[in-house]
């Protein structure tokens, strides 16, 4: 059992409704108080299912960024437009000596 103190004409409308809807007023409130249960379990599935589909789209803009050649700032919000991209030159040295060896190795493979 379950007893709830609740206004007169809120009574009244609940007791109307459940006359109307052919129940008693037992019957009633309890469909009520199960509807809701299962209003509120489905109203949290939505807010779940809303995060996710954010945090997917914004994964996914991040990524399409980076396909299309943008760079996050880092330590802000912001990001660098593609080609602005500064390279600290740490390995180019070491790339470019890479790329001369590989060069002269097809070069030495086609002569054979």
């Amino acid at each position: 059992m379950i007893a709830i103190r609740i206004p007169k004409p809120m009574h009244d409308g609940i007791r109307k409704a459940a006359k109307t809807a052919g129940m008693t007023l037992s019957d009633y409130v309890a469909q009520l108080i199960i509807r809701g249960q299962e209003w509120q379990e489905t109203i949290g599935e939505a807010k779940r299912l809303l995060t996710e589909s954010k945090r997917a789209a914004h994964d996914n803009l991040i990524a399409e960024m980076r396909r299309q050649g943008w760079a996050p700032l880092r330590g802000s919000p912001y990001w660098m437009t593609p080609g602005t991209v500064p390279t600290s030159g740490f390995i180019k040295a070491e790339v470019e000596q890479l790329e001369q060896r590989i060069t002269a190795l097809k070069a030495v493979q086609t002569k054979r």
